[in-house]
């Protein structure tokens, strides 16, 4: 499975998300394409998206934390919910 690309993720002045910095990044989406989701909308789309690998992270130190202090034993819910939301992140059946 590929990773994604790493960040940090921005929006340019033309309504796109991009990652990277300096003179080298790439073009993740456009956001600003759709006539059919109001502004604000839009605004928390950009916002949730650029924000998708730090919380992807800490859902990674979360699911650690949680699975060292049950030491090993039976899954409780909390553990199980950040594994499915890690494995949907990265693209893994689950």
């Amino acid at each position: 499975m590929a990773k994604h690309t790493s960040g940090p993720y921005w929006r340019d002045d033309d309504g796109f998300i991009a990652a990277g910095s300096g003179d080298t990044y790439v073009t993740l989406a456009d956001f600003d394409c759709s006539n059919d989701i109001d502004i604000d909308e839009r605004e928390a789309n950009k916002d949730l998206f650029i924000a998708a690998p730090e919380l992807l992270e800490a859902c990674k130190e979360a699911h650690s934390l949680i699975h060292d202090l049950n030491q090993g034993g039976a899954n409780n819910p909390e553990e199980d919910i950040l594994a499915r939301a890690i494995a949907h992140a990265e693209g893994k059946e689950r």
